[in-house]
C-alpha cells in the first residue's frame, strides 16, 4: 500500500497523479487508475504533496522520504495502522495527520473497538502554542423511542475536528489508505483475528456482519486471510471526499438512520445532527521543576482517577524514593485513594495566552498531602467506600488506544471505545459499520480510557505520550508504566511496560495482581496485610518516552523509545 522510489511502477503511476491532480478530469481518471494499478499501489506509499515542488533531487513534502532521520513514532494495538501512521510522519505530516491515518486504518482493521460508530477521547499537544488540550467525542446515548439504545457515532467528527485544528496534509489523502484496504482487501493480523474470533457470538446475529467476517467454511476469518469490506469502503470514500458531514446531516444521514432503525437501533436523525465534539483543557500534575504530567479533562469524576493517582505518587518524590517493596504498596494505596476521593479538590488555574482551551486544573499540594494523612508505609489501610460500586479490573473488550509523536514535539494520545466488543453487534445494511453500545456505566467507561503526556512547559519539550484501554484498570496500568519509565527507577520503557500490574478495589478491599507478579513484590504486599487476588492481565498500554525531549537542538542525539504492550498483538515503530 505504500510507495517507495525503489518501485518504478509505483513511482511512475503516483507521480502522474500528483502532477495532474488539479485537472478537472482527474477524478474520473483516478477511479480508472485505482482499478488498473490496485496491485501496484498495494505495495506503494503515497501521501500526495503540496503543489509547487518539482525539484527531482528533493523529496517534496507529502511523500515518504521527506523527513530524514528522526521522524517521531507511532504505537497502536494493530500493526497495519501503525505502518500507515509511520509513513505519514515520514512524509512530513504532523502528529494529528498521522493520528487521522492511524484511526481510519483501525476502523478497518479493528472494527471491534475502533469502528466509525464508536467514540473516543484524545489528549493533544500543539508544539507551536505549547498547549495540551482534550478533545472529547465519546458520543451520547441515542434518544429514539423504538428499538435498542445505541451510542451516537462520535469518531468521524472527532477525528475531523482534530485534523481541522492541528492537521497539515490533506484530509482526503490521509484516509485513502484505509479506503483502499477496505476495498481491495486487507490481510488479517493477529490482533484483528483475535477480536473477530472472540466477537463472533456478538455479531453472529447480523446477516450483514456474517457476510463480512464469517468465511465459506462457517468459521470467522483467520489470521493471514485477506478479506474485503466493500460497504465500509464506500462509507470511508464518502468521508474522504466530503468530510464526515454527510454522516451527520442531509440525505445520507437520513438513509443511515433508516438503516439503523431497520437493524433494530433507536437512532434518530436529530441524534446525528446535534452531535459535536468538545475541546477542553487538561489536568496538570506537577512532576518536577517545570515538568508536568497532563491528563484529559474528563466528563465524569471517575475520569480523573489517573491524574489523582499520579499526584499522590509524585508528591515529595514519594514513588522515586521508595524501594520496590514499598512501591507496589504505594501504587495500591494511591489507586484506592484516587477512586474514593473521585473528582474532588481540583482547581482551575489561569489559561495561557488567548486560547481558552489552554485552561488547566491542578490539585493543590496541601490537598494531596491530606490524601496521604492516613497512609502507612508498613501496612494497608481500608478506606470507607460507601456508595462507590466495586471495580473488578476485567476487560470486556471493545476498547483500543494509540499514540503518535512527531519530530517537533507534537503529540496525540487517543483512547477509543465501542462500549463492548463490536458494540451492539448491529450492522445497518449497506454501511459496513457496527453501531456502538451506549455505556452501561459512565464510570466504567471513563476508567477504561487512559491518556497522558509528560511535558516541560518552560522549555517547550515533550518527554512522554501514552494511552491505554482495557477495563477499569486501564488508567492505573498507564500511570504505573509512566512512573516506572520516567521516575528514576531501574526500569527502561521496555521493562516498565512489561512489569506486572496491580489494582486495588477499595469496596472489596482486594488488591488484584497480574499472574506472575515477582515473589518479592508478592511478599511485600502480603506482609503489609493486602488481601490478594490474581487475574491474567490488566490493561493495554501504548507509550513513547524521549529522555532528551523533543524537539531537541541536535536531532541526531534524540533518545526515544516507543513501545506497544506485550499483552496484546500491536506494534510500535522505531523512532528513526
Amino acid at each position: 500500500m505504500f510507495r517507495t522510489r525503489e518501485n518504478p511502477l509505483c513511482y511512475a503511476s503516483v507521480r502522474r497523479l500528483r502532477l495532474e491532480r488539479w485537472k478537472p478530469r482527474r477524478r474520473a481518471f483516478r477511479r480508472q487508475i485505482s482499478i488498473i494499478f490496485a496491485a501496484a499501489l498495494s505495495a506503494c506509499s503515497y501521501i500526495p504533496s503540496i503543489p509547487g515542488f518539482d525539484d527531482e533531487n528533493a523529496v517534496p513534502k507529502g511523500e515518504v522520504g521527506f523527513v530524514q532521520g528522526f521522524l517521531g513514532g507511532v504505537a497502536a494495538d494493530e500493526p497495519q495502522a501503525v505502518l500507515v501512521g509511520r509513513d505519514v510522519l515520514a512524509a512530513g505530516g504532523s502528529a494529528a495527520d498521522a493520528a487521522v491515518a492511524v484511526y481510519f486504518m483501525l476502523a478497518v482493521t479493528m472494527p471491534a473497538s475502533a469502528g466509525l460508530a464508536g467514540g473516543g477521547i484524545c489528549l493533544v499537544r500543539g508544539p507551536k502554542a505549547n498547549i495540551v488540550e482534550t478533545i472529547d467525542f465519546l458520543g451520547q446515548r441515542s434518544t429514539g423511542a423504538n428499538g435498542a439504545q445505541v451510542n451516537v457515532p462520535g469518531n468521524p467528527r472527532g477525528i475531523f475536528a482534530l485534523h481541522a485544528k492541528y492537521g497539515d496534509l490533506r484530509w482526503g489523502e490521509l484516509i485513502r489508505p484505509a479506503e483502499q484496504a477496505a476495498r481491495f482487501g486487507v490481510q488479517v493480523s493477529r490482533a484483528m483475528a483475535q477480536e473477530i474470533s472472540r466477537g463472533a457470538p456478538i455479531y453472529g446475529g447480523s446477516p450483514e456482519a456474517r457476510d463480512v467476517f464469517i468465511g465459506r467454511d462457517g468459521r470467522p476469518v483467520s489470521e493471514g486471510a485477506v478479506f474485503e469490506q466493500q460497504a465500509l469502503s464506500g462509507l470511508i470514500s464518502r468521508i474522504r471526499a466530503h468530510g464526515p458531514g454527510d454522516l451527520y446531516s442531509g440525505t445520507f444521514a437520513q438513509e443511515f438512520v433508516a438503516a439503523a432503525k431497520a437493524a433494530g437501533a433507536a437512532l434518530t436523525y436529530e441524534d446525528l445532527r446535534s452531535f459535536t465534539p468538545e475541546w477542553r483543557g487538561a489536568v496538570d500534575i506537577p512532576f518536577s521543576t517545570g515538568i508536568s504530567y497532563f491528563f484529559p479533562m474528563p466528563r465524569s469524576p471517575a475520569g480523573t482517577m489517573a491524574a489523582k493517582e499520579a499526584a499522590i505518587l509524585a508528591i515529595d518524590r514519594k514513588f522515586i524514593k521508595a524501594d520496590e517493596g514499598e512501591r507496589v504498596h504505594l501504587l495500591a494505596e494511591a489507586i484506592q485513594r484516587a477512586i474514593v476521593d473521585g473528582g474532588r479538590g481540583f482547581q482551575k488555574i489561569k489559561a495561557e495566552g488567548d486560547d481558552k482551551n489552554g485552561a488547566r486544573i491542578q490539585l493543590p499540594e496541601d490537598y494531596v498531602e491530606r490524601l496521604l494523612d492516613s497512609y502507612h508505609a508498613d501496612r494497608v489501610v481500608q478506606l470507607s467506600a460507601n456508595g462507590i460500586p466495586s471495580r473488578i479490573p476485567e476487560d470486556a473488550g471493545g476498547g483500543t488506544s494509540f499514540v503518535v509523536a512527531d519530530r517537533v514535539g507534537g503529540a496525540v494520545s487517543c483512547s477509543l471505545t465501542m462500549n463492548g466488543r463490536f458494540g451492539s453487534g448491529r450492522m445497518p445494511r449497506g454501511t459496513g459499520v457496527f453501531l456502538a453500545n451506549p455505556p452501561s456505566s459512565v464510570v466504567e467507561r471513563d476508567l477504561s480510557l487512559g491518556n497522558v503526556m509528560l511535558v516541560n512547559r518552560f522549555r517547550k519539550k515533550l518527554y512522554m505520550v501514552g494511552a491505554s484501554s482495557g477495563g477499569a484498570a486501564a488508567q492505573a496500568a498507564l500511570v504505573q508504566t509512566a512512573f516506572r519509565a520516567s521516575g528514576n527507577t531501574p526500569d527502561n520503557l521496555e521493562q516498565a511496560i512489561a512489569r506486572k500490574r496491580i489494582f486495588r478495589d477499595p469496596v472489596t478491599a482486594v488488591t488484584y495482581m497480574e499472574d506472575g507478579l515477582a515473589p518479592a513484590s508478592l511478599n511485600a504486599l502480603r506482609k503489609r496485610g493486602h488481601r490478594l487476588q490474581s487475574i491474567p492481565t490488566m490493561g493495554r498500554v501504548n507509550i513513547a518516552f524521549c529522555e532528551t525531549g523533543i524537539p531537541h537542538k541536535k536531532p541526531e542525539d534524540i533518545s526515544c523509545e516507543i513501545k506497544t504492550d506485550p499483552r496484546g498483538a500491536g506494534h510500535a515503530t522505531s523512532p528513526g
